[in-house]
């Protein structure tokens, strides 16, 4: 219970307790209609990634993202040029290829999150000023074959124990896994083969809402973030 408990708490920082992960690469065309639809059906906060694409391409998709989805909470994957042009909320980073502590500085009122797959990177991520990390996988992705065995929740929660950050619960995820998430610590989940690989994305997004429902997730994350940030 301790875990959940805290994992609770940490969702206050976040702007809604599930992110979908749109991903060019696996989506294609369908990215921006997906990821629409997902918005439709209740789950607010997108994070864009295209990755190899140019940060035109990215500002591009970004921008039909937000003129279709009224109250689109937009992080961008990254590209911290791609989420200034934008004035985009978030901006998400990889584990590697980028200094955090510098983007940090260069960025200092957007949401930043970060890629980890252990205790070590939470950490860094942590020191270097993330205000959240995405940590991978907690069980066998859906849409690709990990390098990484799954943490399981034992190991989730081990890292969770000892994080500051906020922690979102990446791969394997589906609804009815979401309540194991939060009790491994979680302060919410990263989705994405299991939302947008779904017959109607839609109707997954509302499946995805009405679980985060009954967890604590959604009682403790602020309604009204904002979908741009301060330019």
């Amino acid at each position: 219970m301790a875990g959940r408990a805290r994992g609770a708490r940490l969702a206050a920082a976040l702007p809604f307790p599930v992110a979908a992960l749109a991903d060019l690469t696996l989506l294609a065309a369908r990215l921006v209609p997906a990821a629409a639809a997902a918005v439709r059906g209740g789950l607010p906060w997108i994070v864009l990634r295209a990755r190899g694409a140019s940060t035109e391409e990215r500002v591009r998709l970004g921008r039909e993202l937000l003129s279709l989805c009224p109250g689109l909470y937009l992080t961008v994957h990254g590209d911290p040029d791609a989420c200034r042009e934008l004035g985009a909320a978030g901006l998400h980073l990889p584990g590697t290829g980028f200094d955090v502590a510098a983007v940090r500085r260069a960025h200092p009122g957007v949401l930043l999150g970060v890629s980890c797959h252990g205790a070590a990177d939470v950490e860094c991520a942590s020191a270097a000023g993330a205000d959240y990390a995405f940590l991978s996988p907690l069980f066998a992705p859906t849409s690709k074959t990990s390098s990484s065995p799954p943490l399981g929740r034992e190991g989730f929660r081990a890292v969770a124990s000892r994080s500051r950050l906020p922690l979102l619960a990446l791969g394997g995820i589906r609804p009815e896994r979401l309540e194991a998430a939060a009790a491994a610590g979680a302060a919410g989940a990263a989705v994405l083969g299991d939302l947008f690989l779904a017959p109607d994305p839609m109707l997954r997004a509302v499946q995805y809402r009405r679980a985060a429902e009954r967890t604590r997730w959604l009682a403790s994350t602020p309604s009204g973030h904002r979908r741009r940030r301060d330019l």
